[in-house]
């Protein structure tokens, strides 16, 4: 049976329980007086054991003062899990169990608000209770025990609230601490997928791979990759709405764009708005982007050669980049930095081995030549079959 429903049994209560009343701590310092001008207003009902008394989310009416038997309070939380990839998860917080004079709901005597909390039978229960429609009518006719209730009541609430906030504290601090996990987490899986991108990858499809990671860790729908290339920055890498539109393009490295004033310091750029920082352009009319924050930051090889940037923009969350942001992709441009400085390395030892060889081979050609010449002229100046050993040995 559900005690806060419409389908109960219930009846007022009469002097003979007089004494249980008088022994249950809130009215405690009531005298006999005042305790019987309340039976009127006070109810007497039953639960079985395992009955919700009271369940979450459903209209309170009353306040529960517990006669005989045990009840359990327990909380349910609903933790939301999309950040980390799960869907959403019911947890149940236990509050403890409490014993014969506890008292509960009396949030419903002080405010029109649903149940925040489960309280459940864990034997046979009796109780009292004051509806909120006898608690009014008692203060309106006996004030003085009215008002005696109410801040009674009122201290109640104070305690749970002051038991809550500690509560909460540990909530936050335990949200914050799963949320610095992800991060992490989402930060060692880009840094895998970065170092790994140079397996049975072109070029291209490294760019790329570097490119996604970023973006993925940093939750952003828009980003390019720039690398210095003859005086200027080539977009080598894009995603977003514009790819094709950008891919390819080359830009002259000047202050006033952002990819081009932090390849000429060498440090990450944070922008919280484009349009609110003098001396910087951004591409377009900024109809692209959400809220015009930027990111962008440079691509350093090991040998400290500045190799290019990548640049962020547009949130998921439509929210502005932090410096978390800027921390974060700095660590994972300083492992492309790494990455991209071997290959280029690589491609440039690779570059002059086939310039070096194209030079040998050059040169090798006229000497070729040569020697065709003078084996030409000795197989001439001498008679077929006879070694010059043996031409001298007959003159001899």
């Amino acid at each position: 049976m559900l005690a806060d429903s419409a389908e109960k049994g219930i009846g007022m209560i009469d002097s003979t329980q007089l004494m249980v009343l008088n022994k249950l701590s809130f009215f405690k310092d009531y005298d006999s007086e005042r305790l019987i001008s309340l039976l009127p207003y006070i109810d007497r009902e039953f639960v079985r054991k395992g009955e919700f008394i009271i369940r979450t989310g459903s209209q309170g009416d009353k306040v529960y003062f517990l006669v005989s038997g045990k009840v359990r309070v327990r909380k349910v939380l609903l933790m939301n899990l999309d950040y980390l990839g799960y869907k959403p998860m019911e947890i149940v917080e236990d509050l403890g169990t409490f014993d014969p004079g506890y008292h509960f709901g009396e949030m419903a005597l002080v405010g029109n608000r649903e149940r925040s909390a489960d309280v459940i039978a864990e034997a046979d229960c009796e109780l009292f209770s004051i509806s909120k429609e006898s608690f009014d009518r008692i203060v309106r006719e006996m004030p003085e025990i009215g008002q005696k209730m109410l801040l009674a009541f009122c201290d109640t609430l104070a305690t749970w609230i002051r038991t809550y906030d500690k509560k909460l504290i540990e909530n936050v601090q335990n949200r914050t601490l799963i949320q610095l996990l992800t991060a992490e987490k989402k930060k060692s899986e880009a840094m895998h997928r970065i170092t790994r991108s140079t397996v049975f990858s072109t070029v291209g499809q490294v760019f790329d791979t570097i490119l996604e990671a970023c973006m993925d860790c940093l939750g952003v729908e828009k980003g390019s990759l720039m690398i210095f290339k003859e005086g200027d920055l080539r977009v080598d890498a894009a995603f977003g709405p514009d790819k094709f539109e950008i891919s390819d393009r080359v830009q002259e490295i000047k202050e006033s764009s952002v990819s081009g004033r932090c390849f000429m310091s060498g440090q990450a750029l944070l922008v919280e708005d484009i349009r609110k920082v003098e001396g910087l352009k951004g591409a377009g009319d900024g109809s692209k982007y959400f809220n015009h924050s930027l990111l962008s930051v440079p691509l350093i090889s090991l040998k400290g050669e500045t190799l290019g940037v990548v640049n962020v923009n547009n949130k998921t969350s439509r929210e502005r980049f932090t410096e978390d942001d800027k921390i974060m992709l700095q660590e994972l441009a300083q492992e492309a930095g790494a990455v991209l400085g071997y290959e280029i390395d690589l491609a440039r030892l690779f570059s002059e081995m086939e310039d070096t060889y194209i030079k040998l081979k050059q040169t090798r050609e006229p000497l070729t030549v040569l020697e065709d010449r003078i084996s030409r002229v000795l197989r001439g100046a001498w008679p077929s079959g006879v070694t010059t050993t043996e031409g001298r040995h007959g003159r001899e």
